[in-house]
């Protein structure tokens, strides 16, 4: 691929200084041409945005809107070909990773997303990574590469939801028959630690009732047709998730 396409590596955080370092220092790895970092300060009292704009990040500040409406403004902000979603917290999961998902991307026309593999990880006490159980795909935004005419098909984040915008998003892809490419490469290393949003919320703690409930309300409202057969089935589409209760 000759020129590589623009890209935009949106991450939102709220005094995530403790680990948005490491996570600007693995986007400045990837070494792609013409990639701009934005950051999302949603309201941060311990120096994340000066932390960010130390490391070359383009800097936006919101107050405390979430990270759906804090990814949703730098998407708003950057007119770039391809989106990326990483949070301060993770990493990408391998060298080079943002030009393997372009090369599906340029592959696959039609794709509206490349996604790859996901693996969680904790931080050991001396510091090292210890990776947890085996590599997997869900809906972890992180380890997609989607194409900006994705969000104008089926529209932005949902910014009510505070948990589960990703479950959300995805089940709006799915509904439009947003095609994807699978790339079978670590794309994604998910942190966990005892101060993540999730940690120690439910299923429902996360959202997915509610997820489930816009979904129900798009079927009453007739803009989608729950018996209309797809391309690939819901449980397909969307992975299998892992087993994280013993992990933190």
């Amino acid at each position: 691929m000759p020129v590589l396409p623009t890209l935009a590596i949106v991450t939102p955080v709220h005094n995530g200084r403790l680990y948005l370092g490491e996570t600007l220092d693995a986007i400045a790895a990837q070494n792609y041409p013409g990639a701009i970092s934005v950051v999302v300060d949603d309201g941060s009292t311990d120096g994340s945005g000066d932390l960010a704009r130390a490391r070359g990040a383009r800097v936006l500040r919101t107050e405390g809107v979430g990270p759906a409406a804090a990814r949703n403004v730098a998407i708003r902000a950057t007119q770039s070909d391809f989106v990326c979603c990483l949070d301060a917290d993770d990493l990408f999961g391998s060298d080079a990773l943002l030009h393997r998902l372009a090369d599906a991307l340029h592959d696959a026309p039609d794709a509206g997303f490349a996604q790859g593999l996901t693996q969680n990880f904790k931080q050991g006490p001396d510091g090292q990574r210890v990776l947890l159980k085996s590599p997997y795909r869900f809906l972890n935004l992180g380890s997609m590469m989607l194409r900006r005419r994705v969000f104008d098909q089926v529209g932005l984040f949902e910014e009510s939801l505070r948990y589960c915008e990703d479950l959300d998003f995805l089940m709006r892809c799915w509904e439009h028959d947003v095609s994807r490419v699978l790339v079978p490469t670590l794309a994604l290393l998910y942190r966990r630690h005892a101060n993540q949003m999730t940690h120690g919320l439910s299923g429902a703690g996360h959202g997915t009732m509610r997820a489930y409930r816009r979904r129900i309300e798009r079927i009453r409202s007739g803009a989608y047709d729950p018996h209309r057969q797809r391309p690939v089935d819901w449980s397909a589409y969307v992975g299998i998730p892992v087993d994280v209760s013993d992990e933190v």
